[in-house]
Parts: structure tokens; C-alpha cells; sequence
């Protein structure tokens, strides 16, 4: 149980306090935690130093971007389709954008460039990971029918070459669901569906996937 729980942190990505804290092995109860002035966040010392700076701007003709996903590729940085606030583009009426930046993380003044469009419908809250020198992408949400997406799609460089690919679809439609890798395979955990009036967890809105906000899908790459 204990190695279950354990695999469990390190495929989650949970803290490592919050499995030892199940197991009952921080100093301290969890009352004498909660009457304490400081969180169980001040229990490990401080791990990480990081230094922030502002990188170049993400050309989207002045709009904010947001919920947008993607990943680390070929030492670049990229930016997959999202949600952005109108501005004086020439699509901005649409809100959402099908859009992929990357920027060469060995060069960041260079910029962010375009890449190929997206192939799939706009959205945001899209599940995205990098396995095996390729970026899979899933499910995501908009504010148009179908409002969730269930297809899959992938990205590499071939030779200097971007190019997108079909990828299995899921077997329902989910937004804002989590992902990771462990090796050759991807874990997506949860999400949601929606039919622009609200979000639905428990089950998907035609009560056909019980639990949807809870199930746990693996695909092998």
C-alpha cells in the first residue's frame, strides 16, 4: 500500500508531504497543524530559487491570451491554440484562435514564430504533454457546438519541418482534464464537459459517463 501510494505521488505529481502526510509520518498532527499560525507549506524548507524576467510578447495583435497549452519541443517553447480577449485582429470577433507559437529557448530574443495552425477546432483548456520528441494534444472546450472536443492531435519536426497528425480520440469529450507521462505512456485524469449554460463533473451532460470528473485513461504511445 505504501509503494501504491507513493507511485500514486509520482504520477499525479502530488507533493511528496501530501503522500507522507496520508501516511501519518510528519511531525505533528493534523490538528496541531491547523491550530499553528504557519500552513503545512512552511514544514520543507524552501527547494527552488527562481528568477522571473519578461520574455518577448506572443504576437496576438495586442489581445490577451489565456488557457492556451503545449509543451517543451525541440528546444522550443509552444503555444497551441486558447482563448483571447478581442483586439484589432482581423479574427478577434471569434475569441478563440487556432494559433501555434514556438519559441527557440536557445535564442529567446529571436521571438516567437508561427507554426502550423492548428488543425483542430478553436478552444481552450486543452490537454497537452511531450513523449518520445512529439507534442499530444486533447479534448479542450469553447463557447461553439460541440462546446467539448474528444479528437487527438500531435506535433513533431521532421528535418525543420512542423507537422501535425491525427492522434486516437478519446472516448468522450473533456475539458481541463490533468495529463502526465510515465515513459511511453500518457495519463489523463478527469475534466469536464459543458453546453455553454455550466460544467458538468459528475457525469457528462446527457448522463451517459458517470463520474467524468474522476475517470483515469492511459494510452500507450
Amino acid at each position: 500500500m505504501n509503494n501504491c501510494r507513493v507511485r500514486l505521488g509520482q504520477l499525479f505529481g502530488f507533493p511528496l508531504w501530501v503522500v507522507l502526510f496520508s501516511q501519518g509520518l510528519l511531525i505533528g498532527s493534523q490538528s496541531q497543524l491547523a491550530h499553528k499560525d504557519q500552513t503545512a507549506w512552511d514544514i520543507l524548507p524552501q527547494m527552488l530559487n527562481i528568477t522571473y524576467r519578461v520574455g518577448p510578447e506572443v504576437p496576438t495583435c495586442g489581445r490577451s491570451l489565456q488557457t492556451s497549452n503545449g509543451g517543451i519541443l525541440d528546444n522550443t517553447l509552444i503555444s497551441v491554440a486558447g482563448f483571447g480577449i478581442p483586439a484589432s485582429c482581423p479574427e478577434s470577433k471569434k475569441k478563440f484562435i487556432k494559433k501555434v507559437y514556438g519559441l527557440y529557448l536557445p535564442d529567446p530574443t529571436s521571438g516567437w514564430k508561427e507554426l502550423p495552425e492548428f488543425p483542430g477546432a478553436r478552444r481552450q483548456a486543452h490537454a497537452a504533454i511531450v513523449v518520445s520528441n512529439r507534442l499530444y494534444l486533447w479534448g479542450g472546450f469553447s463557447y461553439f457546438d460541440p462546446y467539448t472536443y474528444k479528437d487527438g492531435f500531435r506535433l513533431f519536426n521532421k528535418q525543420g519541418e512542423w507537422r501535425w497528425e491525427s492522434s486516437p480520440d478519446l472516448p468522450w469529450a473533456t475539458g481541463g482534464a490533468g495529463i502526465c507521462a510515465i515513459g511511453s505512456r500518457i495519463y489523463i485524469l478527469g475534466g469536464m464537459d459543458y453546453d455553454h449554460t455550466k460544467m458538468y463533473t459528475n457525469g457528462d451532460r446527457n448522463g451517459k459517463f458517470s463520474r467524468l470528473g474522476a475517470r483515469l485513461l492511459v494510452l500507450d504511445t
